[in-house]
């Protein structure tokens, strides 16, 4: 079943797509955030075995009110009073707003990496600023060959939110992170595939359709030791040695407790290893 809200589609069932539809840019404007928060609090009521995450064959998603207020007040004008790029400026930069869009970032982030299954983002077109940290907060990254990928909030004098700093670091090491985020500039998926920020290329137009056979794989294996070994491996950069090896110790034997895992060592011991219908 799909349903629509006012920025974007969610096709419910085992796999859940959830579709940014905010044309011409998928900027993620505050009303966006709303609908993916609405969207993720049911999908942890009812949760899927894996969620793909896309926009348009144009663009993914870009950081939003920055580029909606130029776009909708600006682009195209040669005769821009002083005072009205003043006043502009000035609600842009208001503390109070600046603080509450950050936190919006942050909380919608945060509640789709922490869902207990695969989220895989398939990516078309631009992926920018807030746009590519939607992505980083996604388990696995498919990227059209087209694609191009940026963080330029400090061409902007801006810094950046939502977790992405933290992830990119993670993904690609300090150096590349501080290339991307110190720069501003674009990259290619194919430069986005070689240093591990994106994890694979699909042929322009074909990245959901690959993020979609690699949900099924995920899917497949859906369940509480899936779900915990996510959870560790999101944590795992904050462990000591000692904390990671009692943890593990701990979800080890948590799994084998689950009903899950006896119901799928029942069926091994009678049918012999399933493998997913398509390889990762």
């Amino acid at each position: 079943m799909t349903t629509s809200f006012a920025h974007l589609h969610w096709e419910d069932g085992e796999i859940a797509v959830i579709s940014i539809d905010n044309p011409p840019i998928n900027a993620l404007v505050s009303g966006v955030f709303a609908d993916v928060l609405t969207i993720v609090q049911q999908l942890q009521i009812s949760l899927p075995r894996a969620v793909v995450l896309t926009g348009s064959r144009e663009a993914f998603a870009v950081g939003g009110e920055i580029s909606e207020t130029r776009r909708i007040h600006f682009e195209g004008r040669t005769d821009i009073p002083d005072g009205e790029l003043d006043d502009a400026v000035a609600r842009i930069t208001d503390p109070v707003y600046v603080r509450e869009l950050g936190e919006k970032y942050q909380r919608t982030f945060a509640a789709l990496s922490a869902l207990p299954c695969a989220v895989v983002a398939a990516v078309e077109g631009m992926a920018r600023g807030g746009g590519l940290e939607f992505a980083l907060a996604c388990d696995y990254r498919v990227t059209a060959d087209d694609a191009q990928l940026g963080s330029p909030e400090v061409t902007l004098g801006g810094g950046t939110i939502g977790g992405g700093l933290a992830r990119m670091a993670a993904l690609i090491g300090t150096s590349r992170a501080k290339k991307m985020y110190l720069g501003g500039q674009l990259i290619t998926a194919q430069e986005a595939l070689a240093i591990g920020l994106v994890d694979e290329v699909a042929p322009s137009g074909e990245a959901v359709d690959r993020a979609l056979e690699l949900a099924r794989v995920f899917a497949a294996f859906a369940g509480p030791a899936q779900a915990n070994m996510k959870a560790f491996i999101d944590r795992a950069g904050e462990l000591s040695h000692e904390e990671a090896a009692t943890i593990e110790l701990d979800m080890w034997c948590e799994s084998y407790s689950t009903s899950d895992s006896k119901t799928r060592l029942r069926d091994f011991f009678k049918n012999g290893r399933k493998q997913a219908s398509t390889t990762p």
